[in-house]
């Protein structure tokens, strides 16, 4: 991305964080469907609502993870674009 050194570990979180909320968000809809499939079926309906308890809380930190990486590396782009007019 050409970003300088001093953002590296930005961009690792950055990454990583963007990472886990879209495979954790594929995750939660194939629960969600899964969910809809299991009508009747108790005991695997409370074990699709645990796991998807536990895909909202993995999302929520990653949202609050990604906000610092992503407000300085957004403020990073804007700066660069203003140089460049």
């Amino acid at each position: 991305m050409d970003l300088p050194d001093s953002l590296d570990d930005d961009l690792a979180r950055l990454s990583t964080d963007l990472s886990d909320l879209w495979n954790s968000q594929k995750e939660l809809n194939r629960r969600l469907e899964n969910l809809l499939k299991v009508s009747g079926q108790w005991g695997v309906m409370g074990d699709l609502l645990v796991d998807i308890r536990a895909d909202i809380d993995h999302m929520s930190w990653h949202m609050k993870s990604i906000r610092k990486p992503l407000t300085k590396i957004t403020r990073y782009a804007y700066r660069k674009d203003l140089d460049s007019k």
